[in-house]
């Protein structure tokens, strides 16, 4: 059977590029290459598209990479039907490289947000993942907490900030904020905990506003949440398969921020949670019911607070999970006796057939 090729994309204009190089670094040696010939491209942090013969080694660090000498720019026409990377030697010749599916791993802005979806989307691409809406709103805490309320979950108490009033608002804030501390002040739209910050004192707010302020126009002050984080892994379309529940803890006072994340590795990660039965079910099912409404595709990883009295608070979605070997995500599915090999060529394959119902629905309503 002759082999289809899979595009990866890669790092980012963003301020999650070195997790996102980490995460494909891991997960490149999984692609099942009886099935699939796989083609690289790194986007850089300054925003060049660069089509790559990197090995996982060499993109996992995100630098290393870099210096290939052998790296060519690379684009995806939007042009429907074309289905092709064009790559570019250093003489300006091209060369037009088919593609039969793209796996788009860029975490956050430019990736995650629904923009690269579009592309795809206007190209007709099949791409692992979530659709365009879909993207945007999980990526949006604000907007995620919306479709949260819908499906009736408890969430953290929240105030949202807007630059645009921040000055008026500054020395008010304080008085804004209807709930005790500790609070966790964060972008609204970034990952990986990039710019979050737990504020324990009143007198600490504004820096940590600030602080986030400096990612991005719009942010969130939230209650802290006492205890541990539980996190669900989904895999699936229409059906779904879900992962063992992982419950992560830290030490008292850590934040799971970046460093602990993807530099320390320095929670506790017990899989699978050791929890009650009904409290599983209830997890589960949360999870699965914020996942349905927002329609998300493919795969995505659900983020809960368990506070020390039991209590279960929404946290996050995250349609573009960290899927190396050495991710939860991946973890969750091994416990389950799923390999991410396994994983991955589901992804791959519910991509496909995602884009053949869409394109036959579009085709009809055209003629």
């Amino acid at each position: 059977m002759e082999k289809e090729t899979v595009l990866v994309i890669f790092g980012g204009h963003n301020t999650e590029y070195y997790a996102s190089c980490d995460s494909v670094g891991g997960m490149l040696d999984h692609l099942d290459r009886d099935l699939f010939d796989v083609l690289k491209i790194g986007v850089t942090e300054e925003g060049d598209w660069l089509l790559t013969e990197a090995s996982s080694a060499e993109i996992g660090d995100g630098k290393t990479w870099l210096r290939r000498k052998d790296n060519r720019r690379a684009v995806i026409t939007p042009v429907r039907g074309k289905r092709a990377v064009t790559a570019f030697d250093s003489r300006g010749r091209t060369e037009e490289i088919p593609i039969d599916c793209v796996f788009p791993l860029i975490s956050g802005y430019g990736g995650e947000d629904g923009t690269l979806q579009g592309l795809l989307e206007l190209a007709d691409i099949p791409y692992v993942g979530s659709k365009v809406a879909s993207s945007a709103c999980a990526m949006d805490k604000q907007l995620t907490r919306i479709f949260a309320r819908k499906c009736g979950v408890k969430q953290p108490r929240c105030l949202v900030l807007y630059r645009k009033d921040w000055e008026k608002q500054a020395e008010s804030l304080p008085d804004m904020i209807g709930f005790d501390y500790p609070v966790f002040v964060k972008p609204a739209s970034l990952g990986s905990s990039v710019g979050v910050s737990r504020v324990d004192r009143q007198e600490d707010l504004r820096q940590a506003a600030e602080e986030a302020f400096a990612y991005e126009d719009k942010i969130l002050v939230e209650e802290g949440i006492l205890g541990s984080e539980i996190k669900v892994a989904l895999l699936g379309n229409e059906d779904l398969d879900m992962g063992a529940i992982c419950q992560l803890t830290l030490s008292e006072g850590q934040v799971n921020d970046y460093a602990a994340k993807h530099i320390h590795f320095s929670s506790d990660k017990q899989i699978p949670a050791d929890l009650p039965a009904e409290l599983e079910h209830r997890i589960r099912k949360q999870a699965e019911d914020i996942y349905r409404a927002l329609d998300c595709r493919g795969f995505a990883r659900v983020d809960f607070f368990l506070d020390k009295k039991g209590e279960l608070y929404f946290n996050e979605i995250n349609t573009v999970p960290g899927i190396g070997e050495r991710s939860i995500f991946a973890l969750m599915f091994e416990k389950k006796g799923i390999p991410l090999k396994e994983v991955l060529t589901r992804l791959i394959r519910l991509a496909q057939t995602d884009r053949e119902r869409s394109s036959a629905r579009l085709l009809k309503a055209v003629h």
